[in-house]
């Protein structure tokens, strides 16, 4: 199995060759950007381990270049990186990754990495994904919100999907498959209680969470929604958005 190293800290490619070397693997190795690309169409390597920040291509930019093209979109790629917040990793293992490893790290854990990608790759990266890439689903019509939100959301490396209406939701649910659905109860187009009634036996709507956008004055009618679906929480209006975020950034921690 080869597997190339792309990395411009040479010491650390150097002891990390050495490593890989001593358990089986063959190695090649590249120090800025282009040298990657170059070297993963002309290598063929088995597995990329790939550093963030590098001279001439940063490697958020070299992945999303490999797997856009038909002869390296399939090679399994490790981030190797200092880069270490994790909306970095969710960003890493959103544009297709297998897995994130921040440095300091041990060798030993990325060889078992290593191993389960080149085993399983497919089911792995399932896996993380799923754990750490944040997958939200919203649905409101409020343009205020969705203005204020919005940004946020991109700030943190959220995949999100957005449904106005009724149609929208069908079109687009099961197809995105969230992790949280946040559900606005005075969207103008849906009567909330009504439609989750309807849908409370849909897959997707059966195993994501829910935080609603609500009024003060609907504890009430909370209750009656609790006994549907799934609710971790409730932001009341007017809606402060940096709650709204820590809200749902709680739910995935």
């Amino acid at each position: 199995m080869k597997i190339l190293i792309a990395d411009d800290e040479k010491d650390l490619v150097f002891l990390l060759k050495m490593r890989l070397e001593s358990v089986g693997f063959e190695i090649a190795t590249a120090y800025d950007g282009i040298e990657a690309l170059q070297k993963a169409h002309s290598e063929s390597p088995d597995l990329i381990i790939l550093d963030i920040m590098m001279p001439a291509g940063d490697g958020f930019r070299i992945c999303e270049k490999l797997k856009s093209e038909e002869d390296t979109s399939s090679i399994p790629v490790i981030f190797l990186t200092a880069k270490t917040l994790d909306k970095d990793e969710r960003k890493g293992l959103s544009i297709g990754a297998e897995y994130y490893f921040k440095k300091p790290f041990e060798a030993e854990d990325l060889i078992e990495t290593i191993n389960k990608v080149l085993k399983k790759p497919q089911q792995l990266r399932e896996e993380i994904k799923h754990s750490k890439v944040w997958k939200l689903f919203l649905i409101t019509d409020n343009i205020d919100v969705l203005q204020l939100l919005e940004p946020k959301l991109k700030e943190e490396n959220f995949q999100y999907q957005i449904a106005q209406k009724r149609e929208d939701i069908l079109s687009k649910l099961n197809l995105f498959d969230p992790q949280l659905i946040v559900f606005d109860v005075y969207a103008k187009s849906i009567d909330a209680l009504r439609f989750l009634e309807e849908m409370k036996d849909e897959e997707s709507i059966k195993k994501a969470p829910f935080v609603l956008l609500a009024a003060p004055g609907d504890k009430g009618r909370l209750e009656d929604y609790k006994n549907i679906v799934q609710i971790i929480d409730i932001v009341e209006n007017p809606y402060d958005i940096l709650e709204l975020i820590a809200v749902i950034k709680a739910h995935f921690k």
